[in-house]
């Protein structure tokens, strides 16, 4: 929802009943992730594992993952070029044993 439909649909009231709501229950991505290290802490110490929710969620930065994704584009890219050498280099090998 846009600002502009929240100002057209949602009274100041609501706004402010909704905002003290998420302040009493935050809701949203950065909760369903705690959420789910919850339940992961909780099973690993159901089998013995000394853990806590934080040791099962990954700090999160836009800045690493542009990183991390660029990263996995030049590797991707890097071994399509190993992949057309070899294939080259077969061929000339061929070649040059008298295969082709």
């Amino acid at each position: 929802m846009t600002v502009g439909q929240i100002n057209e649909q949602m009274s100041a009231k609501e706004l402010t009943e909704w905002m003290i709501f998420y302040s009493i229950e935050p809701f949203g991505p950065a909760r369903e992730d705690y959420r789910a290290a919850l339940q992961c802490s909780i099973a690993a110490s159901a089998v013995g594992a000394k853990a806590q929710p934080h040791d099962f969620i990954k700090p999160w930065s836009f800045a690493e993952e542009q990183q991390a994704r660029l990263e996995q584009q030049e590797q991707e890219r890097f071994t399509r070029q190993q992949e057309a050498q070899m294939a080259i280099l077969k061929a000339m090998m061929g070649a040059s044993n008298g295969k082709t």
